[in-house]
């Protein structure tokens, strides 16, 4: 997929700081991905990147509405939305993903394409059930419902005794198999946590806060040299 140029944000260009956007989703902006998960929705997505000497935070805010099937009647209807998420991205010799909320950009990078970063956190913000708010699913597939789980229990009440006795039967119940798709979608709300990274003032490197590090094979903790290099 090409760039748009909409969602570049300039890397080497920008000037120390703090720097605000905001982009307005639309339906365009999901027809643009192969086999989306969302077809059509109004999002809006606040951005402010922090500029270090080698270091830029992305703060994402999500708010806004998309359309899905409800689980309980099947009609299309606009689920709110919204959420936070934070990634960074680190000034280095050559573009690199180091984890899921850290990537590595060339110094000299013109601009970074935040586009799949906002759909993917768009993704993330909605919730695996998705149901109408109360009273407002397709009445008639309400009804339907309500009547076959009468049904149900009225089957139950002329049930055969014999087949009654069986209830006393304390037995496994199997486990209720799911579809890879539906597996795949609980398992994208598994949030890591973001580490807490900080610059090193002395040696300029960003590291995990508390933890020693490493700097051209030496060993640094808080600044100062624990343990050279072997030479």
């Amino acid at each position: 997929m090409e760039k748009n140029n909409e969602f570049l944000i300039p890397v080497s260009g920008l000037a120390l700081g703090s720097h605000s956007y905001q982009f307005e989703i639309n339906d365009d902006f999901f027809a643009e991905r192969d086999y989306s998960e969302i077809q059509q929705g109004k999002v809006t997505v606040s951005l402010d990147v922090d500029r270090q000497e080698t270091l830029l935070t992305l703060r994402f805010g999500i708010k806004g509405t998309v359309c899905v099937a409800c689980d309980r009647c099947a009609d299309e209807f606009d689920l709110p939305i919204e959420d936070e998420r934070q990634f960074f991205i680190k000034l280095g010799t050559e573009n690199a993903e180091e984890s899921d909320d850290v990537a590595v950009v060339d110094a000299d990078a013109h601009d970074y394409d935040v586009s799949s970063l906002m759909y993917e956190y768009i993704i993330l913000a909605v919730p695996m059930h998705r149901v109408h708010p109360e009273g407002q699913c397709n009445p008639e597939v309400i009804a339907m419902l309500t009547q076959e789980d009468g049904s149900a229990e009225t089957d139950e009440e002329t049930v055969d005794p014999r087949w009654a006795a069986l209830k006393d039967i304390k037995m496994a119940h199997p486990k209720r198999r799911q579809s890879h798709t539906r597996g795949a979608k609980r398992r994208t709300h598994y949030k890591a946590q973001t580490p807490n990274v900080t610059i090193d003032p002395v040696t300029g490197t960003m590291h995990v806060m508390h933890r020693a590090y490493y700097v051209d094979g030496d060993l640094y903790y808080r600044g100062q040299l624990v343990m050279a290099a072997k030479q």
